[in-house]
């Protein structure tokens, strides 16, 4: 019953002894027993790693959300915890028409639905003129229903019948010889002389003309609207599209967008696609981004084209009679320049569906380089005034690009404020920064750190800078 321990590690029981022969055991010392075990389910969590949310909200709010047919709530909601997959997402208020999406929820990520109902309309029926009742016509007297007198004749004896009977036969052979008389004679008058002239032949009557109604024009398998929107004007050109404003507010309003609407308008979903752009040399898109999809889209990026694939497992399906929505930021390295930009839509049902040309002016935004800036000032101002001028633009680029996170202090931040006021003369430019940095150091003391809402309110200030400057040296 001794253990010992080979050189393996294992553990064995000397079992028996016999002269030199030792007998080892290296079974278990529970092994050929029943062994018994008292089992407690634990109730587990959804693993973080599995599911996702969903953010929803409309215009106007108050919607009913469902999710796959079951009700969640009113907008605006967010769904936590919500299995990673491919959901429908329907919206209904009363008045308005209901919206249905097709989504797909990843792990750890929220996805966003923001959608505008629109109202229905209802036709108003053209009031008739009340009828009038028929007059109803005085009821008429009942008539008297004459006593019925004897007949005089009822004692006529039946020969007086026999020979009136005789009377009226021979009246109406006599008829009928004379008709057939008359016939002849009219006949022989209706016959035309040889002298008389031939009638005039009636004018053919013509018939009326029927238009052809020509029959309703076959939809398109796909339509695609587009839109540029202006961060210098801080919307679409052309256009007003609230919802995709509102995306790209929440995203980064302040560069230039080429934004998509896809309507499936086939009897199937579509769920393998792809986007082709076609744009000038000087004209970059940097990056592309699916409305309520945080997921990295594949592409690739050419001179002049650049291309996005959604494979079938990402599961961003633009589903039959539904819509997507894709975002292309752009980037242009010459500011105040014309562009033109184009592509074409593709999937194994529809085949290639164009693009139509879009053409826009890309006045300035932040991602231009302060060398191209000083280049265009140029053309305006001295050389002097043309470089102080690119300096403010260069330093609130730095301030949007390095200072705008809560490892900034008040001082940090004070100090660009204070370098960007030395290169300007111009009273309102002054007014907004030294609007900023009173309300930044009412609140914080110099080595504090910026918090989320501070963080916010400098990106609001970069942006509106920006605006105020194109606005007054650019345009």
């Amino acid at each position: 019953g001794k253990k010992v321990s080979t050189s393996q590690g294992q553990t064995a029981t000397i079992t028996n002894v016999i002269d030199t022969d030792v007998v080892i055991d290296f079974n278990h010392e529970l092994a050929g027993k029943t062994l018994v075990f008292d089992v407690k389910l634990l109730a587990l969590g959804r693993h973080k790693q599995f599911v996702g949310s969903i953010s929803v909200s409309s215009s106007p709010s108050g919607a009913s959300v469902y999710l796959d047919g079951n009700y969640k709530g009113t907008t605006p909601i967010t769904l936590t915890d919500v299995p990673i997959g491919t959901y429908s997402v329907k919206l209904t208020k009363q008045g308005y028409g209901d919206v249905t999406k097709v989504i797909s929820v990843f792990a750890g990520r929220t996805t966003y639905v923001s959608e505008t109902l629109k109202e229905k309309t209802t036709s108003t029926p053209t009031p008739r003129p009340p009828v009038e009742a028929p007059t109803e016509a005085p009821a008429a007297a009942p008539k008297k229903t004459p006593t019925p007198t004897p007949s005089p004749f009822a004692s006529i004896p039946p020969l007086y019948i026999l020979g009136a009977a005789a009377v009226i036969v021979i009246i109406m052979i006599a008829g009928i010889g004379i008709s057939r008389k008359g016939k002849r004679s009219k006949s022989a008058k209706l016959q035309p002389s040889a002298k008389s002239p031939k009638p005039k032949p009636e004018p053919a009557k013509q018939e009326p003309i029927l238009k052809k109604e020509t029959p309703p024009p076959i939809s398109e398998p796909i339509t695609i609207e587009r839109a540029i929107y202006d961060p210098c004007k801080r919307d679409f050109i052309e256009r007003v599209l609230p919802q995709m404003k509102e995306w790209i507010n929440r995203y980064d309003p302040s560069a230039y967008w080429f934004a998509i609407s896809i309507q499936n308008n086939t009897d199937n979903s579509i769920d393998e696609w792809g986007v082709e752009l076609e744009t000038s040399a000087a004209l970059k898109v940097k990056e592309a981004k699916i409305e309520g999809i945080e997921l990295e889209i594949p592409h690739e990026a050419h001179l002049g084209l650049f291309k996005i694939s959604v494979p079938k497992e990402y599961g961003i399906v633009i589903p039959k009679g539904g819509t997507q929505r894709v975002y292309f930021k752009l980037r242009a390295e010459k500011p105040k320049t014309t562009y033109e930009i184009s592509g074409v839509f593709k999937s194994a049902i529809t085949g290639d569906v164009p693009i139509r040309a879009k053409e826009f002016k890309y006045l300035c935004d932040t991602g231009v380089s302060p060398e191209a800036v000083k280049t265009e000032l140029k053309k305006t101002f001295s050389e002097k005034d043309a470089a102080r001028l690119a300096n403010t633009f260069r330093i609130v680029q730095e301030i949007r690009s390095s200072y705008c996170n809560t490892d900034t202090t008040a001082k940090d931040i004070n100090k660009e404020f204070d370098l960007l006021k030395m290169y300007f003369t111009e009273k309102e430019f002054l007014d907004e920064i030294g609007g900023i940095q009173r309300r930044i150091n009412a609140e914080l003391r110099e080595n504090e750190r910026l918090d989320e809402k501070h963080v916010e309110e400098v990106k609001d200030f970069c942006e509106k800078f920006t605006e105020m400057w194109i606005a007054k040296f650019l345009r």
